[in-house]
């Protein structure tokens, strides 16, 4: 029997930041920076 590796998923919701593209990109890589130091495999 072969093992099935664990692969940890995380589901985001992330209000915008309307009044700058700049700021919600930055929204979004801090958050992907955070679940990925807490072990997320998988973002969505």
């Amino acid at each position: 029997m072969t093992s099935n590796p664990v692969v940890r998923a995380a589901a985001v919701q992330i209000a915008p930041d309307l009044n700058s593209c700049a700021g919600t990109l930055k929204k979004v890589l801090d958050t992907m920076d955070e679940a990925a130091s807490e072990g997320v495999d998988l973002i969505v």
